[in-house]
């Protein structure tokens, strides 16, 4: 892993041609941009270096503010050790990881985002642009032909959002999306009726929901669409009730709509806020996970030595043992001979036994300088071997 920050980045991209840059850190220069574009850095064009070889002025762009929920840094190391979990000594090989820390309090970056934002302008007509929004609309509108030129109506080929109230509401999502677009932000939208919503803000992902205050899913966790009037629509980021959440909804003097540049703001704010928990997260675990690096090799040691204890036991026992069987092989050998022995004392007064008992004899000691251990001795390697 080779980790880069912003302000390294930007240090390496305004000090020499992306070219060259990409090169040496075994990047393409397409693929450079596309890893870097996360970070929101400025790039110097062909003029700035063009400028700078004739030794003439030139303009250096300065490094912006990291955008909401953007990243501190990137690895632009090998993609070989993706998907594969390292080992306790390749982690413990890295550099202790670096606490995060957000110099900008959320109370400014909200600020900022807020310059940044303006006011959002309440969009009247979905239009291609609006992405997953359209999608639905679309796909709703051949379902309502359909069935008009259709004799029969089926439950699943009914259109779900003719209502003013699903009209109402994809028009307020369209309005979010356009908002967020000043952040990079894209609005999700899945499920059949259109009730998962998300935002994602950089590295991060906001869910919220948008409905009737009275909306509640079925005994199997489905949503439904809301048939007719533009009735009362009510946003929530977080828990319908809990510490934490935001709610906005309709009053008795105006609607949600007037509150679009706000919900914005403060979507993109809880972005920054879950981006930044993520990476305390991140740096808790990476902490964890040193340790844990730390205690499998502890471990790892500990089993050595026990294997080799354990071995060196195994192995006195397996000597001893051996030893145990040379012994009684020397016995029985010593038994073998005083056998012939006293044979050949009993037997000497009688000629005729002569040449048999020599046969036997000869066989009977061969037999015992096999199984006799001191027969077989030897030294390897300063030790003396049976």
């Amino acid at each position: 892993m080779t980790l880069y920050s912003r302000e390294q980045l930007y240090d390496l991209v305004w000090s020499e041609p992306i070219k060259g840059l990409a090169t040496r850190l075994d990047l393409t220069d397409n693929g450079f941009r596309k890893r870097i574009l996360p970070l929101n850095i400025p790039l110097p064009d062909r003029s700035y270096w063009a400028k700078a070889n004739a030794s003439k002025p030139k303009v250096k762009i300065k490094l912006p503010p990291r955008g909401p929920a953007q990243p501190h840094s990137i690895d632009l190391g090998s993609n070989s050790g993706w998907g594969r979990n390292p080992g306790p000594e390749e982690i413990l090989s890295q550099p202790p990881p670096l606490e995060p820390v957000f110099d900008e309090p959320l109370e400014a970056l909200e600020e900022r985002v807020r310059r940044k934002l303006g006011t959002v302008e309440r969009i009247k007509t979905i239009i291609p642009a609006h992405g997953p929004i359209y999608r639905y609309v679309v796909a709703d509108q051949k379902l309502a032909a359909d069935l008009k030129a259709s004799r029969f109506s089926y439950a699943w080929s009914k259109p779900l959002f003719q209502s003013d109230f699903e009209n109402r509401r994809f028009k307020f999502l369209a309005s979010l999306s356009a908002g967020l677009l000043k952040f990079g932000g894209r609005l999700n939208l899945s499920g059949e009726t259109a009730r998962e919503c998300s935002v994602s803000v950089g590295l991060a992902n906001v869910a919220f929901a948008l409905d009737h205050p009275s909306a509640k899913p079925d005994r199997l966790g489905k949503w439904s669409t809301r048939e007719g009037w533009a009735d009362l629509l009510r946003l929530t980021i977080g828990p319908a009730s809990g510490e934490g959440s935001l709610m906005w909804e309709d009053n008795e003097h105006e609607g949600i709509e007037s509150q679009l540049t706000n919900i914005v703001a403060s979507l993109v704010v809880h972005a920054e806020r879950t981006y930044r928990a993520a990476e305390v997260a991140e740096h808790r675990r990476a902490l964890s996970r040193r340790v844990e690096a730390q205690e499998a090799l502890v471990r790892r040691k500990e089993e050595q030595r026990r294997a080799e204890q354990e071995a060196i036991a195994k192995a006195a026992r397996q000597a001893e043992s051996d030893l145990l069987l040379k012994a009684h092989a020397y016995r029985d050998a010593e038994a073998i001979r005083q056998l012939v022995s006293a044979l050949q004392s009993r037997l000497k007064d009688e000629p005729a036994m002569d040449e048999p008992l020599d046969r036997w004899a000869t066989w009977a000691l061969k037999i015992a300088d096999q199984k006799d251990p001191t027969m077989q001795v030897r030294l390897e390697e300063g030790r003396l071997k049976l």
